[in-house]
């Protein structure tokens, strides 16, 4: 749906209600509309019956189809059956619930900021068989990764990371936060610079990675970074960097690039090209 509000209506009506945790994945034009994450999230919770539900902004979703514009988009037949669906662009609103995990939400930022004492607890029940977690663009998510490493070594860890929500021109270069913690009986958490999840003591997580990206331009080395932000490429400015490959694509892949850029490992032996 277009509307956030009826986005909540549509996956209401196909999940049910009654759920112990979840997690809520925003498209960025619900929360644009919505003026933030906090109005969908906490509505979305109260609507749901959900004990717990961990929010976060993206720039697209996958699932089942529901609601009859999803459902035709995805090639089905309304009312008759839910076919998964990709939504890259669109307005979507997507959920993974869970009646009964064992679920306990969690924020933890860099410089151990957040739920420091209840991790440690939980830590030395040794209950928790796995962790479910978002980050937000700008964490520093392999310290708090090696930092939930050492506190529960034998627990899964899966999870990926929000879209930024850029606030005013891209000059500008402010942010409003990304990743969220609805919870029955208290306000919406809003987090940023750190890691929100769920710890599941009932719940074993198996994993599969699938980056869903294609390769464009050069491989490029990167030659500057501050903290998990790339801000040099092949010895320049990453913006410049970027714009000159740009420069040199097809017009339907610059558009592609524009919207959902990722920078990732090179294929093994590919050397390394110009800009």
């Amino acid at each position: 749906a277009d509307q956030w509000e009826a986005a909540i209506d549509e996956v209401v009506a196909a999940t049910g209600t009654g759920y112990e945790a979840g997690f809520a994945f925003i498209g960025e034009l619900h929360v644009t509309m919505a003026q933030g994450l906090v109005p969908v999230l906490e509505k979305l919770r109260e609507r749901l019956g959900v004990r717990t539900l961990v929010g976060c902004a993206c720039g697209g979703g996958i699932g089942q189809a529901a609601g009859q514009r999803a459902v035709e988009y995805a090639g089905g037949v309304s009312g008759q059956d839910w076919p998964p669906i990709e939504v890259e662009q669109d307005p979507v609103l997507s959920v993974g619930l869970l009646r009964d995990a064992g679920a306990t939400p969690f924020f933890l930022g860099g410089g151990l900021e957040g739920d420091v004492q209840l991790l440690n607890k939980k830590a030395d029940e040794k209950s928790v068989r796995s962790i479910l977690l978002i980050s937000d663009p700008f964490a520093p998510t392999e310290d708090i990764l090696r930092t939930l490493d050492e506190s529960f070594p034998s627990a899964v860890k899966a999870g990926g990371i929000s879209a930024p929500l850029q606030v005013g021109s891209a000059e500008r270069g402010a942010f409003m936060p990304s990743i969220a913690i609805a919870a029955e009986g208290t306000n919406v958490r809003l987090c940023n610079q750190g890691v929100v999840g769920l710890l599941l003591e009932k719940v074993d997580v198996h994993t599969i990675v699938c980056q869903g990206c294609c390769g464009v331009g050069p491989a490029v080395r990167v030659s500057s970074v501050s903290g998990p932000v790339c801000s040099g490429i092949g010895g320049q400015p990453a913006r410049e960097a970027l714009r000159l490959i740009a420069s040199n694509l097809d017009p339907a892949t610059r558009e592609k690039m524009a919207q959902g850029l990722t920078i990732g490992l090179g294929a093994m032996g590919e050397p390394e090209g110009s800009i």
